[in-house]
């Protein structure tokens, strides 16, 4: 840290100390007399960039980041942690071995030629987190997240469920030191503010994205596409493995309604961007039926989020439409967000997605069939490969907030509860109610009102067990 002038903030002095301290005695304490001093010299080598890593990221997860952020700009890492500032990104990318870049405090508005400007030799850009972060350990946010008494419960509860997703999520093979690309892969936009002009010079000038993370994404390629997609000419396919669409009013919320985008928008995105596998809808009360079937037509989809922006009225827009997508592509489903939705039946989700990994369901109103004795036991193993359940209550929108009692158990049954060898893998759970994830000491459902049991008689074994009350 000579660069710094002996001006080196205790904090980070002291954090140097400990993580080098710790790397030594894990990678030393089997090695004889002879073979640590042999070793100590290949060990300070090759873990040079593991200390500076790791040195970084207990600092970005501390309370004095902004003191020593500029620090990290001079370090040759693989995954660097940065301010937008225009002298540190120029820092980074002279180095050209950043490959994957988060950037913290982003500008309120952010142009093409500032993110051109700054890709330098990376692979991977992030305004958010969801991608820096994957398969890293949470702990640390998810103490931040607890810290903050500024966030509702619903905010709070949504925030932990995204970091222990991310936690889980694997880092794709594109960005494997075996796959052969040039240029930026992926771009995490975030909830920075970009124009849809801008956003389609992205696109034509980054043709190498396999990932490009807004919601104005759809739009975008509307704006590009649209003209020559209606009179009939050959369009240019794109390898992105995402398709972000905005249809609400309500988000956009502006003075014209021409902003909204078009029903047939999502149509020309499926054609243009066939090998999609994550896609998050937005929609309002206003979005008619039909924007999602074009989703049928996708080969690939694992990963299906769709949300309801409402004011208070319930959408036209309801579970009768993402029926048909989950019919098609629920056996090969990982991720599944509804949020908002109406009539959804979680009988269906149940049969037709048994290898979700994540399952959110918050402020949706649910169609409940009476379940017997049988459909309960028969569903028993169905969501075997399930790692996170969110569940949420509805708001004021909804009319019916309960869910049939085989949902419970097709989601916290515990392994030691079958007889089949199945083991639970569930490794979260949060919800609204505390009885809703198994606060209970009864082991035994002799309960026969099937259509309003929570929770609270079915036991679960659960490693991460998050409460929201």
């Amino acid at each position: 840290m000579c660069f710094l002038g002996g001006r080196v903030p205790p904090p980070l002095y002291v954090i140097c100390l400990k993580t080098i301290i710790k790397l030594l005695r894990n990678g030393l304490e089997k090695c004889d007399e002879d073979e640590a001093r042999r070793a100590s010299k290949d060990l300070f080598r090759k873990t040079g960039i593991r200390v500076a890593n790791d040195v970084m990221l207990t600092a970005f997860h501390g309370n004095f980041w902004t003191e020593i952020s500029t620090i990290f700009s001079y370090l040759k890492l693989p995954a660097v942690i940065c301010d937008w500032s225009p002298p540190i990104l120029e820092q980074i990318k002279v180095h050209q071995t950043a490959k994957q870049i988060l950037i913290t405090n982003p500008p309120r508005t952010l142009r093409a030629e500032d993110v051109l400007a700054m890709v330098g030799n990376s692979a991977s850009v992030d305004f958010e987190g969801e991608l820096f972060w994957r398969s890293q350990p949470f702990e640390n946010r998810l103490k931040q997240t607890f810290e903050n008494e500024h966030e509702s419960w619903l905010s709070s509860s949504q925030n932990v469920i995204r970091i222990m997703h991310c936690a889980y999520e694997k880092i794709p093979k594109y960005l494997s030191k075996d796959y052969q690309a040039e240029g930026l892969l992926e771009l995490h936009l975030g909830m920075v503010n970009i124009s849809i002009d801008e956003l389609a010079k992205l696109l034509q000038k980054l043709p190498s994205l396999i990932l490009l993370r807004s919601y104005k994404m759809v739009k975008a390629l509307y704006y590009l596409h649209s003209q020559d997609w209606k009179n009939g000419k050959l369009l240019k396919k794109y390898q992105l493995q995402n398709l972000d669409a905005d249809f609400s009013y309500v988000a956009c919320c502006t003075l014209t309604v021409d902003r909204m985008l078009p029903m047939d928008a999502l149509q020309l995105a499926t054609e243009l961007c066939p090998e999609a596998i994550h896609v998050r809808v937005r929609f309002d009360c206003s979005t008619h039926h039909g924007i999602l079937e074009p989703l049928v037509g996708l080969k690939k989809l694992k990963h299906l989020s769709a949300v309801c922006v409402t004011n208070g009225e319930l959408s036209l827009l309801d579970f009768t439409d993402i029926e048909p997508v989950l019919q098609q592509h629920g056996e090969q489903l990982r991720f599944l967000e509804l949020k908002v939705i109406d009539a959804v039946d979680i009988h269906k989700i149940i049969n037709s997605c048994p290898k979700l990994e994540t399952l959110v369901l918050s402020g949706n109103d649910y169609v409940t069939p009476k379940c017997s004795n049988q459909c309960s036991s028969s569903v028993v193993s169905k969501l075997r490969k399930l790692k996170i359940l969110f569940f949420a209550e509805g708001g004021d929108v909804v009319s019916k907030n309960y869910v049939p009692s085989c949902f419970w158990y097709s989601t916290l049954l515990p392994s030691s509860g079958l007889n089949n060898g199945w083991q639970n893998e569930l490794r979260g759970v949060n919800g609204r109610q505390k009885s809703y994830v198994c606060n209970c000491a009864n082991k035994n459902n002799n309960n026969d009102d099937n259509n309003n049991v929570s929770g609270n008689n079915v036991v679960c074994q659960i490693s991460t067990l998050i409460t929201t009350a």
